[in-house]
């Protein structure tokens, strides 16, 4: 298994938990937040597989973002986050 997720109700449940565990000397694997307008989804990979065999991930989605992510998780919808852009630019890294 690669991670077992937890969302967070609220932005201050996610900085809450986020804490929790850097206390604890579990540090982020990996994390990114989508900024849409209306809606936000922040998440991290939290390094937990040494103690539990897989990571841990904590999410938090707020406004028209969790409408869509329901949607989104149910097939109701392809349209992960409203507004958000469908591409990154990733830049590029000169060797």
């Amino acid at each position: 298994m690669h991670h077992v997720g937890f969302r967070l109700e609220t932005a201050a449940e996610y900085d809450a938990a986020m804490q929790h565990f850097s206390k604890h000397g579990i540090a982020e694997a990996m994390s990114g937040w989508f900024h849409a307008p209306g809606g936000n989804c922040k998440w991290a990979y939290l390094g937990t597989r040494p103690s539990i065999g897989c990571y841990s991930e904590l999410y938090y989605v707020d406004g028209v973002a969790l409408e869509a992510f329901e949607n989104f998780r149910d097939g109701r919808s392809d349209q992960f986050i409203p507004g958000a852009p469908a591409a990154r630019e990733i830049a590029k890294h000169i060797i």
